[in-house]
């Protein structure tokens, strides 16, 4: 049964990825949709159930939040976005992704909002620097969104160090380009309410350029 949940998840939540990838938003959000209402409705039964791993449904609800924020992001609402990347980090714990996004685009929206979100840039800058140390030693994203946290932080050498990695790891152009552009739209949101943080934000992004 509970093999037979995570199958359907898995199958809706790939379906709504090329959904999402062809353009066809509201399939791609029905299909999420789908996804969150079967897991929630396990997730209540997991306080009851011994078949059902709470820690597996909550992942599941963290990946599919996070999709449902990406779909809102490509649709031109961030709002809608941040809500949901905000939901999906409440089922996380032991990866940010969510908590990375929900950060970066709170930023986007409201560059001022820097100091008022700061704690939660600390506990996603503790959870990647684990990572890194560890299982994802070798992954570039969880190097780029650490980069950023440190560079949000204060951190402005470790944070440029983190993009030197990236590229020591042999990141694709693509994936470099990727990480560029978003260095660059941050560097451009905190240029009046963070200059000196913009700033360090430019030189990390002059790290990639160069490669």
């Amino acid at each position: 049964m509970t093999g037979d949940l995570f199958q359907h998840v898995g199958d809706l939540k790939e379906s709504a990825r090329g959904l999402m990838r062809s353009g066809d938003y509201s399939a791609a959000l029905d299909a999420l949709s789908d996804a969150v209402t079967l897991l929630l409705d396990a997730h209540e039964q997991s306080g009851t159930s011994g078949a059902i791993d709470a820690g597996d449904v909550r992942r599941e609800l963290a990946a599919c939040y996070g999709i449902l924020g990406n779909i809102f992001r490509r649709m031109g609402d961030p709002v809608q976005a941040l809500a949901m990347f905000k939901r999906g980090a409440a089922y996380e714990d032991d990866v940010c992704e969510n908590r990375t996004n929900a950060i970066i685009l709170t930023l986007m929206m409201d560059p001022e909002q820097l100091d008022a979100i700061r704690p939660s840039v600390l506990e996603a800058r503790a959870i990647l620097q684990g990572q890194v140390a560890d299982a994802r030693r070798d992954d570039i994203w969880a190097w780029s969104d650490l980069g950023v946290m440190r560079l949000l932080s204060g951190q402005h050498e470790p944070g440029r160090a983190a993009f030197e990695r990236v590229v020591a790891l042999g990141a694709a152009p693509a994936a470099r380009a990727s990480i560029e552009r978003l260095l660059g739209v941050l560097s451009e949101a905190l240029a009046d309410s963070a200059p000196e943080t913009a700033q360090a934000i430019g030189v990390a992004r002059r790290v990639l350029e160069s490669a």
